[in-house]
């Protein structure tokens, strides 16, 4: 089941993604599409970031700059997590 805060994290995060696409539907449905395939074929995050930029723009560049930081800590806390178990 999902929980109500990752629920609500990805509103925000959507929410977030539409505004920096100047809430264009479309250009939403692609980039999410883009993202997902990208992150499933294992590329690297510097490429995806590049590319962002480059077809999605700052705005959307520095919104999956954020998500990445902020899953690097989440990995970086499960293995600190870990190691203490150990």
């Amino acid at each position: 089941m999902v929980s109500v805060d990752d629920l609500i994290s990805d509103i925000r995060f959507r929410t977030s993604l539409l505004e920096s696409l100047e809430w264009d539907e479309d250009r939403l449905q692609a980039f999410l599409l883009f993202f997902a395939e990208a992150m499933k074929k294992g590329i690297h995050p510097q490429i995806i970031l590049e590319d962002t930029k480059e077809s999605y723009g700052i705005p959307t560049y520095t919104i999956v700059v954020e998500l990445f930081k902020e899953e690097a800590l989440n990995l970086d806390i499960y293995l600190n997590n870990k190691r203490e178990d150990n």
